[in-house]
């Protein structure tokens, strides 16, 4: 009965001793899993920053790649624009001396322009109305005293007298038809069909081909001879020049000297 309640005692104590170690060692595995799970979550914290890291790293480095695409670029315009201003500041330097040498000029000949610009004024009286309408507007450019002309560009002023000079030169080649009513020696008026050959005479013709006048120039008008007998001639000249008859050789007075050349 003893020996069995000491074997009791005995296995009590060692149960005893031994509860302490299993108590240490359970908690010993709990940290331990504790700091595996710690470590794993670190471990997947850095593998998620690197991740992070890896692509703001790739962003970076495409943006600064971008960034010296539009440098390469601007490098290019700004090479651009210098070699550009440059060429822009030679022809600009070649147009000022361009300029210059225009206005010397301009300056040399300023009488010549003035003569001119009287001369035409006085052409403005010559050339019959019915074929100056359409140059008149270029006729009032023209200055009527030397204090006018200084008041105006002398570029305009040459624009101007070569304008006209040009449109009196076609004039001057050209056949032209016109209705006028005419001033006669009469004292009446009467509505004609005209033919001027250039600036230098003239034919009218009644719409009935019952009268017809030679016509040169003359201050302040020009001055017609009446020559009935010409009226055929006149209309078929007049006919021909419209297109409204075939060509043929037609016989008209040219000059008035005395007598009437053919």
């Amino acid at each position: 009965m003893q020996m069995k309640y000491k074997m009791k005692l005995g296995l009590a104590g060692i149960v005893l001793c031994m509860s302490p170690m299993v108590q240490a060692q359970t908690n010993t595995l709990s940290d331990l899993d504790g700091l595996v799970g710690k470590w794993i979550n670190l471990r997947s914290s850095i593998a998620d920053e690197q991740r992070e890291w890896d692509v703001r790293k790739a962003r970076w480095e495409e943006e600064l790649q971008l960034l010296k695409q539009e440098s390469d670029t601007l490098d290019r315009q700004l090479k651009t624009f210098s070699d550009d201003g440059s060429k822009e500041d030679s022809e600009r330097s070649e147009l000022l001396s361009k300029k210059e040498r225009m206005n010397a000029n301009l300056n040399s000949f300023g009488d010549v322009l003035s003569r001119s610009e009287k001369t035409l004024i006085q052409w403005k009286a010559v050339i019959p109305e019915s074929l100056r309408l359409p140059m008149d507007g270029l006729f009032d450019l023209l200055p009527a005293t030397e204090k006018a002309a200084e008041k105006l560009e002398r570029t305009k002023r040459v624009q101007t007298v070569i304008a006209l000079c040009t449109q009196i030169e076609t004039l001057q080649h050209e056949f032209h038809t016109t209705r006028e009513v005419l001033e006669i020696e009469s004292g009446g008026r009467r509505q004609v069909d005209v033919l001027y050959v250039g600036l230098s005479c003239a034919f009218a013709v009644s719409s009935d081909n019952d009268w017809a006048a030679v016509g040169v120039p003359g201050t302040p008008a020009w001055k017609w001879a009446v020559r009935p007998e010409i009226a055929k001639e006149v209309r078929n000249a007049i006919d021909i020049l419209n297109r409204q008859k075939a060509a043929e050789l037609i016989h008209l007075p040219l000059q008035l000297s005395g007598g009437a050349d053919e």
